[in-house]
């Protein structure tokens, strides 16, 4: 089996080939190399030779590396793509990385280049890994989707059927835009911020908000939210993480439970009284609890809000508790 690394080096100067393969063979890297100088051999290496990672000059005689990148983002954005280059600069290369390229290497350093390398592989590996899994997670619930329309349709009339299949598929695309943003998001206010607004563009929720305990006091403090929020979280009173009257809500019990908590009737519920009537205000008519956990122990809470009461069924429990 052939556990060699495919990596295509973009270059025109011999010296500068050596000097790389020089760098790989002294950091132990087992690869096979193939050289390219201009767009119609870039083109068909990525193809045919389907390297793992991408080395390219900055500028060549009959190609440029910015038209390498975008060719790559078009064919292949997966592989990791590396600047080797004398040129190009450290401040603009940062700047190219933060629009997507993997790394660089100044020609004068290239000693580094063995360790970004195998550092650049493995974590295309984990996306690639990361990417399946979701692949994977997509087909069972689209497979699962097929067989709950089968069985929706044959009990019931068509109408409410498709109500329901849309219902679905709004929640199964929130879990699968949130696994996307997971694999590409490193900063969590960033990710709290956005998983919120695909939980209110997605799933049509009212409202949808994010808290973290803070540990001296147990109150839960709203860190990011979205949808018709309209100062909600700032009228109504603080929510606690303890077993007093302000945390024994959806948001404050899954902390002391660890599990996700539901409300489906916030107009009848006595444990949702002191916020039933500003949440009713604000069209909030049910709601579920989702503890985000960090080694296994709750340390906040995505809040989800619908505008009709008895909206969470098992389904769409299973389907948001994937979320968190």
């Amino acid at each position: 089996m052939d556990t060699q690394t495919r990596i295509l080096i973009v270059e025109h100067d011999l010296n500068d080939i050596e000097l790389i393969q020089h760098e790989l063979n002294k950091g132990g890297i087992s690869y096979m190399a193939e050289i390219v100088q201009n767009e119609a051999e870039y083109r068909s290496a990525l193809k045919n030779f389907v390297p793992d990672i991408i080395l390219s000059d900055y500028k060549l005689p009959a190609f440029h590396g910015l038209v390498a990148f975008e060719i790559r983002e078009e064919i292949s954005p997966l592989t990791p793509i590396f600047f080797v280059s004398g040129t190009i600069g450290e401040e603009n290369s940062i700047e190219l990385i933060k629009n997507g390229l993997t790394d660089f290497v100044l020609k004068d350093k290239l000693y580094s280049l063995p360790n970004k390398v195998e550092r650049a592989l493995k974590e295309a590996k984990t996306n690639r890994q990361k990417i399946k899994a979701e692949e994977k997670l997509a087909f069972e619930y689209k497979e699962k989707e097929k067989q709950l329309a089968a069985i929706i349709i044959a009990n019931s009339n068509l109408k409410k059927a498709e109500e329901k299949i849309i219902k679905v598929n709004r929640l199964y695309y929130i879990t699968s835009q949130i696994n996307q943003l997971i694999v590409h998001t490193t900063d969590e206010k960033t990710l709290f911020k956005e998983a919120c607004n695909i939980a209110i563009g997605l799933g049509k929720f009212r409202m949808a908000w994010i808290g973290i305990v803070d540990e001296k006091t147990k109150k839960v403090i709203p860190v990011a939210h979205a949808g018709e929020e309209g100062g909600y979280l700032s009228k109504i009173k603080t929510i606690s993480a303890e077993n007093v009257t302000e945390g024994r809500g959806p948001a404050g019990t899954v902390f002391r439970e660890g599990k996700y908590s539901i409300c489906n009737n916030i107009e009848n519920n006595p444990n949702m009284a002191p916020w039933k009537t500003d949440a009713l205000n604000h069209g909030y008519y049910s709601c579920i609890a989702l503890p985000l956990k960090k080694s296994g122990k709750a340390v906040g809470v995505f809040s989800i809000y619908a505008a009709e009461p008895n909206f969470f069924n098992d389904k769409e429990i299973a389907l948001l508790d994937e979320v968190a």
